[in-house]
């Protein structure tokens, strides 16, 4: 698999978060990045989720839906190993990403420039973890759940394990699966 786009996503976000934090730095108490900061890293998973579940695997009642839930996530589903369907193009992640600097801007003001890089990195884990669940083996780490979770979306059961880069809110809103047999994923 080609890893550059996720290596051209995560410098950028990289570099577009350190911007921020040094700003945030500058100008807020170092508690107040802090919090902020955690927030937007929170937040992120909770997006992440969210859209996972309600957006990415919405049911098509329509023609035009089946259509749109096939091209947004259908395929990755379908080609699960196939890098254009497993992260946004950078360009196209950058200008989301400026559209929701600015609605975050518009909520939180100045405290912008600490919550906006939590969420970065929130969808660069997001995109690293995805990324290597796809591309390699599971590690022999703390990070195999992840692995486990997300091969089990994929392969038993598309209605659960929604998160990516944590299990947090499938725990939290019990959609996390778990079958009896653990051989089924090595």
């Amino acid at each position: 698999m080609n890893a550059r786009p996720l290596y051209q996503s995560v410098a950028l976000f990289g570099i577009y978060a350190i911007v921020c934090l040094c700003i945030a730095f500058y100008q807020l108490a170092v508690q107040t990045v802090v919090g902020w900061f955690t927030g937007g890293f929170v937040l992120f998973t909770l997006v992440e989720y969210l859209a996972h579940r309600y957006f990415f695997h919405l049911q098509p009642s329509s023609p035009f839906r089946a259509r749109l839930q096939e091209a947004v996530h259908g395929n990755h589903h379908a080609n699960p190993r196939q890098m254009t369907q497993i992260m946004m193009k950078p360009v196209i992640a950058l200008l989301v990403f400026l559209l929701t600097s600015a609605v975050f801007y518009g909520l939180f003001g100045l405290l912008m420039v600490a919550f906006l890089p939590g969420f970065l990195l929130g969808y660069s884990a997001y995109l690293i973890v995805h990324f290597a669940v796809h591309a390699y083996r599971p590690p022999t780490n703390f990070l195999r759940q992840l692995w486990k979770n997300h091969h089990l979306h994929h392969h038993q059961n598309d209605t659960k394990n929604f998160g990516v880069s944590s299990p947090l809110w499938d725990i939290l809103f019990q959609t996390r699966y778990k079958p009896n047999d653990r051989s089924t994923v090595r």
